[in-house]
């Protein structure tokens, strides 16, 4: 309940590692809106800490058929990942 529905460990050139909270697997539609939202930030969506007011991950549902589910309030963060090899997202 403390995690958000969706995060991306980190990412680097050719991978990217995304985790969804178990809460979103009750609903396939949940799940969808969820990868896609952290995919927009693997592609460069940006987050909290880089632009405090962007919705750039959100709104790329309202483009595949999930306009139902644009949260406008999903604020996320970017992170630079400890290990130096890649970026952390949390929305």
């Amino acid at each position: 309940m403390t995690i958000p529905a969706g995060f991306c460990f980190s990412w680097g050139p050719n991978w990217a590692q995304i985790g969804i909270n178990e809460l979103m697997l009750m609903d396939f539609m949940d799940v969808a809106h969820t990868i896609l939202h952290e995919l927009a930030h693997v592609a460069g969506a940006p987050g909290l800490r880089v632009a405090p007011k962007s919705l750039a991950a959100e709104r790329s549902v309202l483009y595949c058929g999930l306009r139902k589910r644009f949260d406008p309030k999903a604020f996320g963060s970017l992170e630079i990942s400890p290990a130096g090899d890649g970026r952390t997202a949390v929305v």
